[in-house]
């Protein structure tokens, strides 16, 4: 009724002051929406021309007004709805009886007046949301979705907020509702302590939206949230059982000693179990290594890093061990990780002996073998093993038999001849190796390198170096090139006892026909010093090559040279290769370019053909 009263009232002020005023003018009209079961009146209009008859409206309200044309009363005659429109434009005229105007065309609006005739809406979205198990609670914690909802109506009545209905919690909650839900904004927190993906892996729970801020004839709609609950690290690693275990001493490195399980019923990577040694592991030889086998099982290897020693006295190992999720976002939390403790034992076990003073070095001069054994160098190996109560008997491994050692002593000595020129660099390696009396089983064995390095004596003299020419070569009778062929000697002997070499031709050589150049300190070149040799078949140049040791060595040497005749290129052409060859072969100054068996024949002088055969 409070609405229909003012319209009346309001009605019949606009007419005081519109003949007050005396003037065709109207203000906007207001009505309200809503159900409607009469006409109601809106306004009267009403001309100050007497000759007015009749009035009329026009506009956008289709038939939810109409006008009564002699008196001037508008009627809303159809219910009108807010939110479909919310006002209307109304053009008002007046005419006398012959249809002429008697006012000027008047437009004013009638606007509609919203009441409360619309509940909330809820955005669909809105009502899915997730949370981890984990997430921080109370109301100051921080939200992890939010409800929305919308109200067609305006002002007051579309003021929302929102509540949880109380103990409507699907699972229901022992500790009361999980969630709290800002009455204003709809950001929605985690209240209570009961989220729990591994049994629970969605909630939900009862939303109610209400308009008018609650308040009179308000509209209230409820709906469900659907919230997924996230699996959080929220459960420590379980062991499974660990066994006293006993290792040997001689357990290898970087293989498996000992299997270990743990078991975690979060997912994902709150699954994943890592193990981490915390303390117990005195000098560091062991760590795990953390790998998933089966789906709710993960497994870790204990393994040696540093290998076991029964001697240091260090016997027995308790290893603190943590099980945790290092991948997870907790994973420093030390609530959620678990600790045990395996137990190691160090099994004594045969080693092989082990060598004291090392490393051994002596030296020692070439030369023949000494009447008696000398001693040399004394090695020695010690066994610790079983509280050392095994023995140790040595031996050698001596590719030239040049040393000797006493089994029960280790003492080394000479006996043989020693060459320095047998080893590669002046130093022979000698292995002794010692060998325990270990009755259980297998002797353990192990071994240790003398370095003997052997000075050198001048025991050898120099001589030449042929290559593949060999002691040979080929010379014009009359030579376009002097340098007849290179000769280059060597010394097995150390540096002091070997160049410069000293080069001399032998007196039988005629040293008008033949010379040696010096070349540089190893070598020299033989000259021929003739112009026409003459006939003559081989001449044999014997020569001596002396080293610079202090006590200096000599050897000697020949040279064969063959005096042939030669064409205008300087090569020899008065020898043939048969049966082996394809041909004819040219020699040069320097000797033949293949091996072969040739026949020579000599050119016709004054003298019968000879036939001298040779082999090369």
């Amino acid at each position: 009724m409070g609405p229909r009263i003012f319209l009346i009232i309001s009605t019949a002020l606009l007419l005081a002051v519109n003949y007050a005023e005396g003037k065709w003018s109207y203000p906007d009209q207001r009505i309200s929406e809503g159900p409607l079961n009469e006409k109601m009146k809106v306004v009267k209009i009403h001309s100050k021309d007497n000759s007015t008859a009749t009035y009329d409206i026009s506009g956008d309200f289709g038939t939810k007004f109409e006008i009564d044309r002699k008196t001037g009363q508008i009627w809303q005659v159809e219910a009108v709805d807010r939110e479909t429109k919310d006002r209307y434009t109304i053009t008002i005229e007046s005419a006398d009886s012959n249809g002429n105007p008697t006012e000027d065309p008047f437009l004013f609006d009638i606007v509609v007046a919203d009441i409360n005739d619309n509940y909330p809406e809820f955005e669909e979205s809105s009502l899915t949301g997730s949370v981890e198990e984990l997430h921080d609670k109370g109301p100051d914690s921080t939200p992890f979705m939010q409800v929305k909802a919308t109200d067609a109506d305006i002002g007051f009545n579309a003021a929302i907020r929102f509540s949880i209905e109380e103990g409507r919690d699907i699972p229901e909650s022992p500790s009361g509702n999980r969630f709290i839900i800002d009455p204003v904004s709809g950001w929605v927190r985690v209240n209570g302590d009961d989220l729990n993906y591994e049994f629970n892996p969605v909630v939900r729970f009862i939303v109610i939206a209400v308009d008018s801020n609650g308040g009179a004839g308000s509209n209230a709609r409820s709906r469900e949230v659907v919230v997924s609950v996230r699996d959080s690290n929220d459960h420590a690693p379980e062991f499974g059982p660990l066994a006293d275990i006993s290792l040997s001493e001689l357990s290898g490195l970087y293989t498996p000693l000992y299997i270990m399980y743990a078991s975690d019923i979060d997912e994902g990577v709150n699954k994943k179990v890592y193990f981490e040694i915390l303390n117990g592991n005195t000098g560091g030889p062991f760590t795990i290594v953390s790998q998933q086998s089966e789906i709710d099982k993960n497994l870790g290897e204990l393994q040696l890093v540093k290998p076991l020693d029964f001697e240091s006295g260090v016997v027995s190992y308790e290893l603190k061990i943590k099980a945790y999720n290092k991948d997870a976002s907790n994973a420093a939390d030390v609530t959620y990780a678990s600790e045990s403790t395996l137990s190691i034992t160090v099994i004594d076990a045969n080693e092989p002996p082990i060598f004291r003073d090392t490393p051994y070095n002596y030296r020692i001069t070439e030369g023949p073998a000494p009447a008696q054994p000398v001693p040399i160098i004394q090695v020695h190996a010690e066994d610790i093993d079983f509280n050392k109560t095994q023995t140790v008997t040595y031996s050698l491994e001596d590719p030239e038999n040049w040393f000797d050692i006493v089994a029960t002593t280790g003492q080394i000595t000479l006996k043989g001849a020693v060459d320095r020129e047998a080893t590669a660099d002046g130093v022979y390696h000698l292995k002794v190796i010692a060998t325990d009396n270990y009755d259980h089983g297998h002797p353990a064995s192990g071994s240790e390198e003398v370095a003997i390095t052997i000075e050198d004596i001048n025991d050898n003299p120099p001589a030449p170096d042929w290559g593949p020419e060999g002691a040979t070569t080929y010379v014009c009778e009359k030579p376009r090139n002097r340098t007849a062929r290179h000769i280059k000697a060597t010394d097995p002997d150390s540096a002091v006892n070997g160049p410069p070499f000293t080069f001399r031709l032998h007196d039988s050589v005629d040293q008008t026909k033949w010379s040696l150049e010096t070349v540089d300190d190893e070598s020299v070149n033989l000259i021929a010093e003739f112009s026409d040799y003459g006939l003559s078949s081989n001449v044999s140049l014997i020569f001596t090559v002396a080293d610079s040791g202090t006590v200096s060595k000599t050897g000697t040497a020949t040279l064969t040279a063959t005096i042939c005749k030669c064409g205008d290129d300087g090569e020899c052409t008065n020898h043939y290769a048969f049966p082996y060859t394809r041909g004819p072969q040219p020699f040069t100054s320097h000797g033949p370019t293949i091996e072969c068996t040739t026949l020579w024949r000599a050119e016709i002088f004054i003298f019968p053909i000879i036939y001298t055969h040779f082999s090369i």
